[in-house]
């Protein structure tokens, strides 16, 4: 399985340093997070229900996974504090650098459940074509650390876009629940230059500008009548923990195995 991309480049320095007396700065894995991510189109019976974004973080031969967020495909019923999958259909979308798009069927594995604000699900996409994935970063963002997301706000015809912004909240520290009824605690906020809203956006990943890593996934956006909207993001340890318990139990913590579904 790979995810070290940036900390092979570390080792590679190291010896370079230590044998050649060379040094080097941190590699630039902006291209490589733009092409790890896809727009994530979602249908049921045939019907085209919307899309969020999807983003590429381990491979295993010829196996792809990818993170996106759970309420993209499921419904969260406060009253029970239940996430009720919706059984649909999902396809990704990559655009390549040089402009071209591969389309890729994509099964669940895990869906978690939002009463812990575990907003993740857990796709597997298997090709034999290239796909870059990106790696987590050690330590939480910052205040005003210098993030990006890869998104398609103005739709999927038009495609992604690289948007810069920084965190402009380090963490939610009270219990603050949206209108969906999912409580917002122990995310962090940041401000994203020409993004109004996270339609389209939630799944994305949060890409330090500091750090070359993944440091968090798009959860949504919270927003006043005045037009104030702050982007909100999960810390990525959080989806760390959760990728680690289907890794070890091998059985989704929420979605069993007659849940699971690929596209037609």
């Amino acid at each position: 399985m790979e995810n070290k991309q940036y900390r092979v480049f570390s080792y590679i320095c190291l010896i370079a340093l230590l044998i050649f007396g060379i040094s080097c700065g941190k590699p630039d894995l902006r291209k490589e997070f733009i092409s790890a991510t896809g727009i994530l189109l979602i249908y049921k019976n045939s019907q085209f229900l919307g899309n969020c974004t999807t983003v590429a973080y381990e491979r295993n031969q010829n196996k792809y996974k990818f993170f996106t967020a759970a309420h993209c495909v499921s419904e969260y019923k406060p009253e029970t504090s239940e996430t009720v999958f919706q059984n649909v259909d999902l396809a990704i979308i990559l655009e390549k650098q040089n402009g071209d798009r591969q389309i890729h069927h994509a099964k669940i594995l895990a869906i978690g459940e939002l009463k812990n604000f575990d907003d993740f699900v857990i796709l597997e996409v298997e090709t034999d074509k290239y796909i870059p994935i990106v790696s987590f970063g050690q330590f939480d963002p910052k205040f005003n650390e210098n993030v990006a997301i890869v998104t398609s706000p103005v739709g999927v015809e038009f495609g992604s876009v690289f948007l810069k912004g920084y965190v402009s909240k380090e963490k939610i520290n009270n219990k603050l629940v949206n209108n969906s009824g999912v409580n917002l605690q122990g995310a962090f906020g940041m401000q994203i230059i020409g993004l109004g809203s996270a339609q389209g956006t939630s799944g994305s990943g949060v890409f330090s500008l500091e750090s070359n890593a993944v440091v968090g996934i798009v959860h949504g956006s919270i927003a006043n009548e005045r037009g104030h909207s702050t982007i909100i993001a999960i810390p990525i340890f959080k989806f760390n923990d959760f990728d680690k318990k289907y890794e070890f139990e091998r059985v989704s913590p929420f979605v069993k195995s007659e849940l699971r579904c690929t596209p037609d």
